[in-house]
């Protein structure tokens, strides 16, 4: 942990909300080089599941709250943020073209979780999405360095301890891209088969949706990689679809990390799958029908959960107020 005044510690977080909108410029369609334009991309469909969970044209999104930061804690708290659909759950990762081709199976089609090529398109997107954002984050981070240097900030002596973020974010973001050029193939070839999928249609619609890639934490078992799952949850024909997918080296994992959900039912297995999507994914859009229904208490729950589990599983935490449904 850095030691600053107060003073630079609000001069920092100025600069720490100018970087965070820097965004990607580049279009990652994987199949040949393209120059367009990048354009705001929906992870989560707005026309069809967007539109269906706002209230007067917006959802809620949790996010960071940098204007309550504190010196004292030096945490950054988390709140609802109330978001419009043409903003909500978008990422700067393809151009206009490519997002309409390569998605148009998903986005105008039946969805049909049995299909290899619905399945697969919705999980590459949240695929796509991971790695844009882990991106942007190394950009944020490496930037925001070279600001707080310009700004005196950092000194000799704080140099090489600021240097290791950056540069861990970095390893992190080339490890992830490295696993993205797996789909990239697989998409480019067409073989949607390639991936392992679990998937299960409830009959109850949620108020929320779900699009992330994730790695686990103290439920990982490999010794020279990081497994990772693909979800996806959302209200489709009066039911929730759930689409859990993994690559094929990663299988046994993705059995075991949802056994507890795979295995139970009713109010258990919606409970189960509430704490799969908070301690894992940054990119859920929830209806204000929703989350104006809880109380503050609940949602203090929720939202301490969501900031807990950024380096954890917490798997032996319970409490009845992370329930979504």
């Amino acid at each position: 942990m850095l030691n600053y005044s107060e003073s630079e510690f609000n001069r920092a977080k100025g600069i720490l909300s100018k970087e965070l909108k820097i965004k990607n410029n580049n279009c990652l369609y994987p199949c040949s080089p393209c120059g367009n334009k990048v354009a705001k991309c929906h992870s989560i469909q707005d026309n069809r599941i967007l539109n269906l969970l706002a209230r007067s044209g917006h959802v809620y999104m949790i996010k960071l709250d940098i204007n309550h930061m504190q010196y004292d804690t030096r945490s950054v708290p988390l709140y609802f943020q109330r978001l419009g659909v043409h903003e909500a759950t978008t990422f700067t990762g393809l151009c206009n073209i490519h997002d309409a081709e390569m998605f148009r199976p998903i986005d105008t089609e039946v969805l049909n979780l049995e299909n290899p090529q619905h399945a697969f398109l919705l999980t590459y997107r949240a695929v796509i999405k991971e790695s844009v954002a882990l991106i942007e984050e190394y950009y944020r981070q490496q930037t925001m360095l070279e600001e707080m240097i310009k700004n005196g900030l950092i000194t000799y002596e704080r140099y090489f301890e600021s240097m290791s973020i950056p540069v861990r974010q970095l390893l992190w973001a080339n490890d992830f891209i490295e696993y993205k050029k797996e789909f990239d193939g697989m998409f480019c070839s067409k073989t949607y088969d390639s991936l392992c999928y679990r998937w299960v249609i409830l009959k109850q619609e949620c108020h929320f949706a779900v699009s992330t890639a994730f790695s686990t934490w103290e439920m990982g078992t490999k010794v020279d990689g990081i497994e990772r799952i693909i979800i996806n949850v959302f209200p489709y024909e009066d039911n929730t679809y759930v689409l859990f997918a993994s690559l094929p080296e990663d299988e046994k994992h993705l059995d075991a990390y949802l056994g507890e959900f795979l295995e139970s039912s009713g109010y258990y297995q919606l409970y189960a799958l509430s704490k799969i999507i908070l301690r894992n994914c940054e990119n859920i859009a929830f209806s204000p029908y929703l989350v104006d229904s809880w109380s503050d208490d609940k949602k203090a729950v929720i939202l301490q959960y969501v900031s807990e589990t950024g380096d954890t599983d917490k798997v032996g935490y319970e409490h009845k107020d992370l329930y979504l449904f």
